[in-house]
This record gives structure tokens, sequence and C-alpha cells, in this order.
């Protein structure tokens, strides 16, 4: 496992994180407020800390903690994650490390009796010396990736030593908060606007949005029939009608010039791919997806026409059927 370092000086926009947004964002970057922490005492077993403004980290008690990332897509490559806490005081030196906890958890409920299990093999580590004061962080890189792409669930990281004994702010203080900091490229599937949209008519235009790119680039884009993404596979061919290459702006979002495809649209059920590397595989970890969004699988989805028209006939007989029993209760109090 790496040993990160204890920052000195942190960037000082991380002095207000937690405290006044859940994250802060600029393109594909985010810096995240925890949601949840709190600390559980083994002497004082049935004692919940979730509203402490320290986690107290040692021989006796161990820290939680919990940051919400399912707004970052979940085709999206996640480049780097880091999770940084403020110590306030290490009264002994030692090894703390982070372990992913493998079942849900409430700051306002967890005590040392109740506290959630955790793997146990430790995610990061990270190395302090006596007197110590200021940031320390682990690289949660891979663990983070899971928790975007779903391979594994996430209830948070807990927080244990063997021979430290430190105090760490939680989000309760008014800075120096918890934060995790995750770097990642996505693309999604949306109006003419930016707006995410998932669903799409024949008569419409399909643009994407992403971020995270390198700047003022070309990158290879593919919207194909949905498909089941292994490590390694041919990017299948395009849908006929799809443009065939994206370009980023100065800040790494791909610029919307152009549909990725004009109407009219062929119904199915579709995912995009940036190929970043420009091979025309299939790379995990490197190329990125929009995958997974709509009827289970699926980047977006095309409606049939009659599909369409069958749910504006649907609507419209619920409403006519309201109507009617509206009507039939004045008449028949009764049959309320």
């Amino acid at each position: 496992m790496k040993k990160p370092k204890t920052i000195a000086l942190l960037m000082p926009l991380l002095l207000l994180i937690g405290a006044l947004t859940p994250y802060f964002a600029h393109a594909g970057y985010e810096y995240i407020g925890a949601d949840n922490d709190a600390y559980v005492d083994m002497n004082k077993a049935q004692t919940n800390y979730g509203g402490a403004e320290y986690i107290y980290i040692n021989a006796t008690c161990n820290g939680l903690i919990h940051f919400a990332v399912d707004f970052i897509p979940s085709g999206a490559v996640v480049t780097s994650a880091t999770l940084n806490l403020y110590f306030k005081e290490v009264e002994h030196g030692g090894s703390i490390y982070v372990y992913r906890i493998t079942k849900s958890w409430w700051e306002g409920s967890v005590k040392w009796s109740n506290q959630p299990p955790h793997e146990t093999s430790a995610t990061a580590s990270a190395t302090v010396a006596a007197g110590d004061v200021g940031w320390v962080t682990w690289d949660v890189t891979a663990e983070v990736q899971e928790f975007v792409s779903g391979a594994k669930k996430n209830f948070g990281w807990k927080l244990i030593t063997d021979d430290g004994n430190v105090t760490v702010r939680t989000k309760e203080q008014s800075s120096n908060c918890p934060t995790l900091e995750v770097a990642f490229r996505s693309i999604e599937s949306c109006d003419a606007e930016g707006n995410e949209k998932d669903i799409f008519q024949l008569t419409d235009d399909v643009w994407a949005t992403g971020e995270g790119f390198e700047a003022s680039t070309s990158y290879p884009i593919y919207v194909v029939s949905d498909a089941a993404w292994t490590d390694g596979m041919h990017i299948p061919d395009s849908v006929s009608g799809t443009i065939s290459t994206v370009y980023t702006e100065e800040n790494g979002v791909i610029m919307r010039q152009t549909p990725v495809w004009n109407h009219p649209l062929t119904p199915g059920k579709y995912d995009i791919v940036i190929d970043v590397n420009s091979n025309g595989v299939y790379d995990s970890g490197i190329d990125v997806l929009d995958d997974n969004d709509i009827q289970v699988t699926a980047g977006f989805f095309v409606i049939p026409e009659y599909a369409f028209g069958a749910l504006i006939s649907l609507a419209a007989c619920f409403a006519a059927f309201a109507v009617f029993k509206s009507r039939l209760n004045l008449l028949h109090p009764k049959l309320c």
C-alpha cells in the first residue's frame, strides 16, 4: 500500500469544503464533503458520537466516514481519488489504516456495539509521527472507481490504528473538514442545452456532454447498439448517421457543436463510448462509456413511434377514467 504524506499546506479551498457545500466542482473534478462521519469507542460501547467535532482513532476508538459519489456517471473513468483528513493532534505516531465498510450505517445511531463490518484487507494506510498536525491523505482511486461502476457498494470507510493515537476534525467543524478529492472523465447523452437525457423520440437529435478529457483534443466517438462491455473487446461499428469524432475545449469539456446523431433516429437501446487511446478496442479504466442509465444496461433509449403514441393514449385513458369516476361519485356517494 502506498504511504501518503502529511500535507503542510493544501489548497485554501479545502478549508471551506464540507462546511459550506456538499461538494465543489469544476470540469471532471470534485471536492466532496462527507455526508456521514463518526467514531465509536470500545469503552463506551452504547454511546453514539455522530455529532462530535472530532474523530478519535486509537487502540479503543475507530473512525467511520462516508462520501456520496453517486452523482458521477457509472461509466466514468476515475483517474484519481484522494481521501483528505485534517489531523488536529497526533499524541502517538503510527499507521492509520482505511478499510472499506461492507454494510450500511448512519452517524446518528452508530456505536461500538453495532458498528458495521469492514473488509479484512486495508484499502490504504498513512503513517504519521507524534506531533504531526495538518492534512493527511490516502489514495483510494481503485475503490472509488468500483463505487462508481457499481462493482462494490459504497458504505464508506473505517479508520483503524494498531499503535497510533490521533484526533481528526469532522464535518461538524467550520473549516478543515474531511474531503474526498475525485478526478474523472465521463460522457453522457444530453439535449442541445447539455441537460442529461436518456430517452429520445424518433424526431429528436442526440447530443453528448463530457468532461475530464485533455484540453483541445479530438477523440473517436462511437454510438453503438447496447453492448455487454468487457475489457479488450473490439468496439462495434457505430450506427448509421452518427458522427465519428468529438473535440474538447480548453477546460477538457466536450464541445457541443453538432449532435452526435441527427434525426430521424432508429428505435432501440444504445451506448456511447469515447475511445480515449484511439485503438478501436474498449480498454476498461481508459475508455469512457455512457452505459447502464436506462433499460437496465443501455446508455440511452430511442422510443418507437407506436410506443410513444401508446403512452399518450394510455395517459388520456387514465385521465378520462378519473373524470368518469369523479362524476360517478357525485351521483352515487355511497359508492365512494
